[in-house]
């Protein structure tokens, strides 16, 4: 099957001449949604709730009541 392909073994410098930096933009874009989408749900999550007790490294302590 592989005979039938007509395909092409390209070195790093015609690689970027295709690609350019979109792979890395793609990269970087999919991180950033993740990483604000994980911080959405935290504070919806500690906003939700009728109290929450955070504490975080450092010696920084949340509580929250409503």
């Amino acid at each position: 099957m592989l005979n039938e392909l007509d395909y092409e073994i390209i070195d790093v410098e015609k690689q970027k001449e295709c690609y350019g930096k979109g792979a890395a933009l793609g990269v970087g874009l999919v991180t950033a949604f993740g990483v604000i989408a994980i911080v959405s749900v935290i504070i919806y999550k500690i906003y939700g709730a009728k109290t929450a007790d955070i504490s975080l490294p450092g010696g920084f302590k949340f509580k929250f009541t409503t």
